[in-house]
């Protein structure tokens, strides 16, 4: 393993968390968390208000699998990534921080329901970023090493089953910036965390590397599983 490649492994350790929560086992939780507020009459509300927000939420919940995990992402540590943030300086690198939401959990949830009922598609936002960069969707999927078919997939109109490694590798083809990244992530229903993965791919975003199989070094290195390289046989 060369010099480079062992410095990025080992910055992206001493971020990680320590052990790499299941993402099925944390959604569990979260719904869970959801179940819970909505189940219990808060002494802040009367009676119509609690129904009607509870009623907004649970709305949003049943909108579709984006919404459902936007809302549940949202939910970990109610850190909403679209509301005001704090930057700071330190050794010379600006940290963005979540602006925490100091309010009732019902209030935050009904909150972030309103906030993003109208949100712009995955679909929408791809094609967004891919007009402002110039691209058209071939520089995309080669630049992500993605199919076409798989491409033409996944930014569907109305396809709201992104996964989040999917959604890391368009916005590796879309040579976002970590804001449009965040962007594109949140879009497909994720926010970034201190996983592994998630390092990794804004590790590499900072430095402007875009390369799918030096990204993929770095994984293999950390035992995380590879993106898929699709190779074009006809070169077009």
């Amino acid at each position: 393993m060369n010099n480079d490649l062992q410095k990025i492994k080992e910055e992206i350790l001493k971020q990680a968390v320590d052990d790499e929560a299941d993402e099925d086992e944390l959604e569990c939780k979260t719904a869970e968390k959801v179940e819970r507020i909505l189940s219990t009459c808060l002494p802040e509300y009367d009676v119509l208000a609690f129904k009607s927000a509870a009623g907004k939420i649970k709305e949003y919940l049943n909108g579709g699998e984006t919404q459902r995990n936007k809302l549940l992402s949202f939910c970990v540590d109610f850190t909403d990534p679209t509301v005001q943030t704090n930057i700071f300086t330190q050794n010379g690198e600006e940290i963005q921080q979540h602006v925490f939401l100091d309010e009732d959990e019902l209030t935050k949830l009904y909150k972030f329901v309103k906030r993003h009922s109208a949100d712009s598609s995955f679909d929408k936002v791809v094609y967004s970023v891919m007009d402002k960069h110039g691209m058209e969707p071939p520089d995309v999927y080669k630049n992500a090493m993605i199919s076409r078919q798989d491409f033409s997939r996944v930014t569907e109109v109305g396809n709201t089953s992104v996964t989040r490694r999917m959604a890391w590798q368009i916005i590796i083809g879309l040579h976002c910036d970590m804001e449009e990244a965040d962007e594109v992530l949140f879009s497909a229903g994720y926010i970034r965390t201190n996983a592994k993965l998630d390092l990794t791919m804004e590790y590499f975003i900072k430095h402007k590397n875009y390369d799918v199989m030096a990204i993929n070094e770095v994984l293999y290195e950390l035992g995380l599983k590879l993106f898929s390289c699709h190779k074009s046989v006809s070169g077009k």
